[in-house]
């Protein structure tokens, strides 16, 4: 199961969050992660992991005390570093980055300056999951992390073309569950 962090000042700002800062969660975050925390508490989890980045940090302890499951950080869950387009607003990014409707999307090409693709946030999402399996108990495992990292990670889950994927909408608090080749919000 994945869970995106729940709202942080820079999501109410618009601004491109990637790697660099820090926004905690605002008071509507803190009540997204508990409604998250609902969902998730009866599912039997057997691991709780997240990333080590505030708002998801955040997130995970209200969620770790609702499943009384230890949280175990992670700095591979992180959200997709944008480079230089971190902390401006989407607006300022698009004027800097531009992008043409027209213009297929391209996997590999890496955000801003000094950013990372898509492929390479997906295999590092792949990378954490693999090792859930090879180092943690079998079970459900709960994933706390970041947009753009989640849909990532999802959509290589579902053995989908990075360059064709399906961007899902997941809202701050969405918790998303893949299962025998299938997605669904819960």
């Amino acid at each position: 199961m994945f869970v995106r962090h729940g709202q942080s000042t820079w999501n109410v700002e618009g601004r491109v969050q990637g790697q660099q800062h820090e926004p905690p969660l605002t008071e509507l975050g803190r009540r997204q992660s508990r409604a998250a925390a609902e969902k998730v508490r009866d599912l039997g989890a057997a691991l709780l992991v997240s990333s080590d980045q505030v708002r998801a940090a955040q997130t995970a302890e209200i969620i770790a005390t609702a499943v009384r499951l230890p949280v175990h950080y992670d700095a591979q869950l992180r959200e997709h570093d944008h480079g230089n387009l971190t902390g401006l607003t989407s607006e300022e990014a698009m004027r800097r980055w531009g992008s043409d409707p027209d213009t297929p999307y391209d996997p590999d090409a890496v955000q801003g300056v000094s950013g990372e693709s898509a492929r390479q946030v997906g295999g590092r999402m792949m990378a954490v999951l693999a090792s859930t399996q090879d180092s943690f108990p079998p079970g459900p495992v709960i994933v706390v992390g970041h947009g753009s990292a989640i849909q990532l990670a999802i959509a290589l889950l579902l053995e989908e073309d990075l360059a064709h994927m399906q961007w899902r909408q997941l809202e701050n608090g969405a918790v998303a569950r893949v299962r025998d080749g299938h997605y669904e919000l819960l």
